[in-house]
């Protein structure tokens, strides 16, 4: 029986600068998780670890990192543990890639797959492993132009390719796009795939493809983010497991508040159920808001961020300017010219994200004018 750990897209090195200070602690956890992807390979005792491109997040790695990846590799070594590596398109093979390293092109027991090494070949295992690295960051052409499978003598064969399954509207035409139909007509065992960052079973009708995902989270956009594929092939039989390794999460929530009378009671309450210390948490305020209501987002931020790994709210709310009656601002009052002002300031104002920041000038004037806190 063939046994397999399936991952991709680890991005050891990403800088996380969206993420502040928080950064470097985020960075340290993709170690942590790779680490964990390490320990799940030697608790299972498996045959081989795929890993279907980018696993670091550029070419250019600091010393550190790379002692941090040689090191866990050297762990799986150590258990005669294969490691079969494709470059991905961020670090894609080339004259300055990482994987130029001795480590990479010397060390018995890792294997990067490459023009010049299309497939080894594993006699023990009776089966043949190919792959199609990357050579540059965008390409129009499909990983499996690359692949060609051979008479090699062994019973089974498993692809690691690194690119975007083709979906009309929803993938970039120069990300290495690839088929459903390329798959099945391939032959392959299973497609071991990576490039995007959340879990994804390829459709398809003979051969399984998966995209496992990143190990842990890398952004907002990543709900699936966090998983490894387990896999066992014996005999004609191929079973494959969704494994979870990943511990942070990131998260987005949408709060419209034009309906709520207590907006600032509405939007604490949603952020506190959602509350979580691994959590990354993106919120957006939008909808319509009347002129003597206020929300600070750096307030929120400051009274909810410890509740979180980190909270981000952006208020993208706008002002009900029919609302406001200037009745209610006399002219002769600073408080009446004030508003007078600004309304013909954002009557005036062709850019919609200008004018949100007027909106939001006018809001905080009027409560300073009128002395209350903001």
């Amino acid at each position: 029986m063939i046994t397999f750990i399936h991952t991709a897209d680890v991005h050891i090195g990403a800088p996380f600068t969206s993420l502040g200070k928080k950064g470097s602690e985020h960075r340290k956890q993709i170690k942590d998780t790779f680490s964990r992807v390490i320990d799940l390979a030697i608790e299972k005792e498996v045959s081989l670890l795929l890993i279907a491109g980018d696993l670091f997040d550029s070419n250019t790695v600091s010393k550190t990192d790379f002692e941090c990846v040689t090191y866990e590799l050297k762990r799986l070594i150590k258990k005669d543990i294969i490691v079969v590596v494709i470059g991905g398109n961020h670090d894609f093979l080339g004259d300055n890639s990482v994987y130029t390293d001795s480590f990479f092109k010397n060390t018995p027991g890792v294997t990067v797959l490459s023009k010049e090494k299309p497939y080894e070949v594993f006699d023990h295992l009776d089966v043949t492993i190919y792959g199609a690295s990357c050579y540059s960051n965008k390409s129009t052409k499909s990983p499996f132009e690359a692949l060609s499978k051979e008479d090699t003598g062994t019973r089974h064969a498993i692809a690691l390719i690194h690119g975007s399954h083709a979906i009309p509207d929803k993938h970039a035409p120069d990300d290495y796009p690839f088929t459903s139909e390329e798959i099945d007509g391939s032959e392959f065992d299973y497609i071991a795939s990576g490039n995007w960052h959340s879990y994804y079973e390829v459709p398809t009708e003979k051969i399984e493809a998966i995209n496992p995902g990143s190990p842990e989270a890398l952004g907002f956009d990543q709900k699936g983010a966090g998983s490894v594929v387990y896999g066992e092939i014996e005999g004609d039989d191929l079973k494959t497991e969704k494994v979870q390794v990943g511990s942070r999460q990131f998260a987005s929530l949408d709060l419209d508040v034009t309906a709520h009378d207590d907006v600032y009671g509405y939007v604490l309450g949603q952020i506190r159920d959602n509350a979580d210390a691994d959590t990354v948490l993106d919120v957006t305020l939008t909808g319509v808001l009347s002129p003597d209501t206020l929300v600070s987002s750096k307030k929120i931020e400051e009274e909810f961020g410890a509740d979180f790994f980190m909270l981000k709210v952006t208020d993208k709310t706008q002002l009900a300017l029919d609302a406001l009656s200037l009745d209610d601002f006399p002219e002769e009052l600073i408080v009446g010219q004030f508003v007078r002002i600004m309304i013909e300031k954002i009557q005036d104002e062709p850019d919609d994200a200008q004018k949100m920041v007027l909106e939001k000038a006018l809001q905080v004037g009027i409560h300073e004018l009128q002395g209350r806190e903001v």
